[in-house]
């Protein structure tokens, strides 16, 4: 029986089989749990994402104007905008 859903999909773009591996843990105030540093999430995808970009990796996005670090671009945007008046 053929079925429109049958196909593959590689491990690590499955964010079931991925809460197994990484080991993120649900709380009882409906987060999730980074195992490896603690950290609290609102939502699987994020604490996913956290856990493969983030957890561990030392912040090498230098912001321009001030001695601030930052793991991700988008971060840094953030902190250009907020903290300095960039847009």
């Amino acid at each position: 029986m053929s079925s429109r859903w049958n196909y593959s999909v590689p491990l690590f773009f499955c964010f079931t089989n991925a809460t197994l591996i990484v080991g993120v843990i649900p709380t009882d105030d409906d987060r999730f749990l980074c195992r490896k540093c603690g950290k609290k999430y609102a939502g699987k995808q994020l604490v996913l994402s956290h856990i493969l970009f983030e957890c561990g990796v030392q912040p090498v996005i230098q912001c321009p104007l001030c001695p601030r670090k930052c793991k991700r671009n988008d971060v840094l945007q953030t902190h250009l905008k907020n903290i300095h008046g960039i847009h």
